[in-house]
This record gives C-alpha cells, sequence and structure tokens, in this order.
C-alpha cells in the first residue's frame, strides 16, 4: 500500500477466510473460503449470493466484529480492528437493533453520545438528518 495508487484502495481482501469452530475449536462450518477482492475509493461494490453464501460474515470482517481465520483484510491500509479504522466506518444493518421506547430524536441523539458527539453537534445533525 505504499504506491499513490494504492492510497485510493479502501478495503483488500486476499485469500479472506473464516471458519467458525465448535466449543473444542473443531472446525464446523466454512462460512467464507479464500476470497479476494478490492474496494476503491468512490466505488459502488456489491456482494451478491444465495443465503449462507459469506456476504454478512464478509462484512463483519470487514467491520472489525469478526476475526478471519486465514488470509489478509485491510481496510483503509490498517486492520479492520484498529480503532482508526472504525472511526472512519459507518454500518447499518439489515435488522436494525433500535430501542422502540425511543423517538427518533432520541435514538440518533443516544448513539451520538455513544460515539462522544458534543451535545451541539448531536442536535446540529439530527436536524439535518430529519
Amino acid at each position: 500500500m505504499a504506491t499513490a495508487v494504492n492510497n485510493d484502495i479502501v478495503v483488500e481482501a486476499v485469500g479472506l477466510t473464516k471458519v467458525f469452530s465448535d466449543f473444542w475449536l473443531r472446525q464446523k462450518a466454512v462460512a467464507v473460503d479464500g476470497i479476494s477482492f478490492e474496494i476503491r475509493r468512490d466505488e459502488i461494490f456489491g456482494l451478491l449470493g444465495p443465503n449462507g453464501s459469506g456476504k454478512s460474515t464478509t462484512i463483519k470482517m470487514i467491520l472489525g466484529l469478526l476475526h478471519r481465520s486465514k488470509g489478509n483484510l485491510t481496510v483503509f491500509g490498517k486492520d479492520p480492528t484498529d480503532v482508526a479504522v472504525k472511526r472512519r466506518i459507518g454500518y447499518l444493518p439489515e435488522e436494525s437493533y433500535m430501542y422502540r421506547f425511543l423517538t427518533p430524536v432520541e435514538t440518533l441523539d443516544f448513539y451520538g453520545k455513544l460515539f462522544g458527539l458534543p451535545r451541539a453537534i448531536r442536535r446540529s445533525r439530527i436536524d439535518e438528518l430529519l
């Protein structure tokens, strides 16, 4: 990633593999099997496949929520678990985990607090979004 061209690579996966194991660490299921791809800045990229093909697992590895079993994975040139990487990524899951008793304003304010945003910035951003 030292060249100027590679600075455009946001996500790079080489031989990315995820194997889920049971309690005794015996291989249970290969969820992602040696995939390689690059996602470049300003590029639209999609993961397509049937249920159980590893799309969500791949996304979770990119987000640093799951650790890879084999292969290399970088996001902005760093390990996906790096805090600096996590600060630059947003994620909206397919199944949202919203608190149903909160209003939209309260929900956005709650998540803004989790990210350490000052009250004035939270209010400004909430006004922009709603």
